[in-house]
């Protein structure tokens, strides 16, 4: 009885920053939109603006729910940057999954689900929760590689749930539009230059989109973008 009322209060807890969260985003989206209606921004800007205040609330959420409510968060701005790059992580694996042609629609590695379940009955350990997680990602992006679709679909249909668990609710593969599929289009060229060691051309498309606002990081697995 007692573990079942403390992981009801703590997930109370959740949902308190949770909303604290939306109402931060509520906020910001409208000084946005403000900006764009007044001409003080271009349509760009403002997408740009949405996208970072969108990734800085899910990186603020999944550093909280990395340290387990029992120990005091550190959440400094290196925790910050951290999380910031796990969930730009995760957004390229759904994107780079997607372009792969993975099923969408599976059901979840029932696996990965039992050992999530396990970590939060285990007196609400999120951060273990998160490590299943990001252990499943892992192995999505290795069957991906190996192409095996089938097992990349089941892994990331339990990723995406999890997540959803969480509050942590990924982008959409095309929620970026056009301009999304683009930048995507630019970082695999590059890639493709690098490992044809045409340094000059990947070079180029790096000062490209560095111009264009692109951060990149180059990982063993392929290269993650965010603006």
């Amino acid at each position: 009885m007692k573990k079942i009322l403390l992981a009801t209060v703590v997930l109370a807890l959740f949902t308190t920053a949770a909303s604290a969260q939306r109402g931060h985003n509520a906020i910001q989206n409208h000084k946005i939109e403000r900006g764009f209606q007044s001409g003080q921004l271009t349509r760009g800007e403002k997408m740009k603006l949405h996208k970072q205040n969108d990734r800085y609330s899910r990186a603020l959420r999944l550093a909280m729910i990395q340290t387990h409510y029992r120990r005091a968060a550190d959440l400094g701005d290196a925790e910050l940057d951290a999380a910031a790059r796990a969930i730009d992580r995760l957004d390229a694996l759904f994107r780079r999954a997607d372009a792969a042609g993975v099923a969408a629609d599976a059901a979840s590695d029932p696996a990965t689900l039992d050992a999530f379940r396990a970590a939060m009955d285990d007196d609400f350990d999120t951060a273990h929760g998160l490590a299943v997680v990001f252990e499943a990602a892992r192995d999505a992006n290795r069957a991906v590689d190996e192409g095996e679709l089938d097992r990349a679909a089941t892994l990331l249909a339990a990723v995406r749930e999890l997540l959803g668990v969480l509050g942590l609710v990924m982008a959409d593969a095309d929620g970026g539009s056009g301009d999304d599929a683009e930048i995507d289009a630019l970082v695999r060229e590059r890639d493709d230059a690098r490992a044809a060691k045409d340094f000059a051309r990947a070079d180029a498309l790096r000062d490209e989109l560095t111009a264009r606002g692109i951060k990149l990081e180059d990982t063993p697995t392929g290269t993650i973008w965010h603006r």
